[in-house]
């Protein structure tokens, strides 16, 4: 009787939400003469882990390294006209890779913005000079002089800057046509890195591991009174939204696609193995992979290195418990 009381103060102190049915009162004795806390209608949970990133976690693959997140949508803003089709505030990247005239719509309101507007003009033509100046010199090449791409080839960015500038409205349609394959190479490529996270085993006692799988179900059985399950939210300020496909590797279960905006956002529950239990709680526990494809992005909010994403995983265990 000391260690069934000393096992039940253990599941009081590691979780805080335990079901009513979990109590002295409510102990049954099955026909093994086992004794079990609660029946086949009560619930357990308990918390897992928490992965906590910031955005200086999502990055690009470039040529020179990785682009950090804050880095890249900085340049988004270049690349993109100050009033976007439709008086929209935000971009659908994820459809930028998809629809091409959605494509075509953005990149060409922002040549109109550039013939129509010295600042915006003298923007774009300075991040040219910065970091892509070869490349449109080379589609300039035989369209321009040889002498004008070797003169601006042998500038210093500032002066590369002014000089491209006085180039776009003096051979306006043909710069221009640079300009537009440049924007559209950059927004295409708007992919970020996997990100991943080491998960180290999770501090539970084997005695309560081992009463969390005494009578699971078989896990092919997909509706059952006494199964293992995860669940969780996702947590996040950033004005972008994404989409993960996150797994642990280590494990069998996989976590789904999970779609996530600003905001709190649940994960879909999904079922948990005894040996997966076992690996996260007993073993070495687990790395968390997951892609990262954008979303919208809200461009008239500012992202920064204070934005974090917050994921929350927890256990929930349904049926009884036997000692």
């Amino acid at each position: 009787m000391l260690r069934l009381l000393f096992l039940l103060i253990i599941c009081i102190s590691v979780t805080g939400c335990i079901d009513n049915a979990y109590d002295l009162t409510k102990l049954e004795t099955d026909e093994d003469s086992q004794i079990v806390i609660g029946n086949d209608n009560s619930e357990f949970k308990m918390p897992l882990v928490t992965i906590k990133f910031s955005v200086a976690s999502l990055n690009k693959a470039g040529q020179n390294g990785s682009v950090s997140i804050t880095e890249l949508m900085d340049e988004v803003h270049v690349w993109l006209p100050s009033t976007l089709p439709g008086g929209v505030d935000y971009i659908e990247i994820g459809r930028l890779m998809q629809d091409g005239v959605y494509l075509n719509s953005i990149v060409t309101a922002l040549l109109d913005e550039m013939n129509a507007n010295e600042q915006k003009r003298r923007e774009v033509c300075s991040l040219i000079a910065q970091k892509y100046r070869g490349q449109v010199l080379a589609i300039l090449d035989g369209l321009v002089s040889d002498a004008i791409i070797t003169y601006i080839r042998n500038l210093s960015d500032e002066d590369a800057a002014e000089a491209i500038a006085k180039l776009y409205i003096q051979y306006n349609g043909i710069v221009a046509e640079a300009v537009r394959y440049i924007d559209y190479e950059f927004l295409l490529g708007l992919q970020m890195e996997d990100i991943s996270f080491d998960i180290p085993s999770i501090d539970i006692s084997e005695e309560l591991y081992d009463m969390l799988v005494e009578n699971l179900a078989p896990e092919n059985r997909q509706k059952s009174m006494n199964g293992l399950y995860i669940y969780g939210t996702i947590e996040s300020d950033l004005p972008i939204s994404f989409e993960i496909n996150p797994r642990l590797q280590g494990l069998r279960t996989e976590l789904g696609k999970i779609s996530v905006s600003e905001g709190v956002n649940n994960l879909n529950e999904v079922r948990l193995s005894a040996d997966d239990l076992y690996t996260l709680t007993q073993g070495y526990g687990a790395t968390f992979i997951t892609s990262v494809n954008l979303g919208r992005y809200y461009i008239n909010k500012k992202l920064s290195s204070e934005h974090t994403v917050s994921i929350k995983l927890k256990l929930r265990k349904t049926g009884g418990l036997k000692l």
